[in-house]
């Protein structure tokens, strides 16, 4: 949860950013002189009344102490990050917290019997691996 020197602002796309309350202030002052393109660290949306979270809410530690959590080994860490992982090991169903090493990699939604990846596509491993041996 945030702290109390961290609040949560909304941007024009409704994407819901976390920063300190100086950089918010700040960052109100700065459109009449300049464009900004993105503040904070984005934390997701409200998809009707359910929230999406964001890639970059993973890769920081702003994120809930009991937020689900799968921790994957390497070789699966490497399925994950070319969008080719299919399953998860919990039968758990919902969110899930992509993590190896402790670090976060992204989000996937487990649906039981399969999963949907949200990395973005952009940020995938394009490349041949031989992930058997990992």
């Amino acid at each position: 949860m945030p702290g109390d020197n961290i609040v949560m602002a909304t941007d024009k796309t409704g994407t819901i950013h976390a920063m300190s309350k100086k950089l918010l202030d700040f960052t109100r002052l700065l459109p009449r002189k300049t464009r900004i393109i993105n503040s904070g660290i984005a934390t997701g949306q409200l998809n009707k009344e359910v929230f999406i979270p964001d890639y970059h809410l993973a890769l920081s530690f702003m994120y809930h102490p009991q937020t689900a959590a799968a921790d994957l080994d390497k070789a699966d860490a490497l399925l994950y990050l070319k969008k080719e992982l299919q399953q998860l090991a919990s039968e758990t169903k919902g969110w899930f917290l992509v993590k190896y090493n402790n670090t976060g990699l992204g989000w996937c939604k487990n649906l039981g019997n399969r999963i949907n990846n949200y990395l973005p596509n952009e940020w995938r491993i394009r490349m041949d691996l031989d992930v058997s041996n990992s």
